[in-house]
């Protein structure tokens, strides 16, 4: 791979942009084989986030974050061809999916936020027209 096709995909990394790729089912990582449709699936599907499931997370992401700089850094530097550097490129995007997935487990919804935001918005004109009375 030339220094110009090396550009495009770091170039292409540095987007941030997660929509339209897939996530990987699965991630061998430090020789741990990490479920990674599933593991997202099951998170996102739970009310809370408990204690014991948020370590579980929590490491996850860390094993997450290596190997995605790993595979980066086998792009920068890595004597590798262009389709090896463009699967990595696509694995790198699939885990920055899983990644902010994840990092968003404790976020509420669009829907919670607009809620909670109707209720601030009714309390101060409750608070406003007690004022008055």
């Amino acid at each position: 791979m030339d220094d110009s096709e090396r550009r495009r995909l770091l170039d292409r990394l540095r987007g941030g942009s997660t929509v339209g790729f897939r996530m990987p089912d699965r991630i061998e990582v430090d020789g741990t084989t990490i479920e990674l449709k599933r593991l997202v699936f099951e998170s996102e599907r739970l009310d809370a986030v408990t204690e014991a499931e948020r370590e579980r997370v929590d490491e996850a992401l860390g094993l997450l974050r290596r190997e995605r700089t790993r595979r980066r850094r086998r792009i920068a530097e890595g004597d590798i061809s262009v389709a090896e550097g463009d699967a990595l490129a696509d694995e790198v995007i699939g885990i920055d999916r899983a990644i902010n997935a994840l990092e968003g487990l404790d976020a509420p919804g669009f829907g919670e936020e607009a809620r909670r935001s109707r209720i601030e918005g009714h309390k101060e004109w409750l608070g406003l027209v007690n004022q008055l009375r």
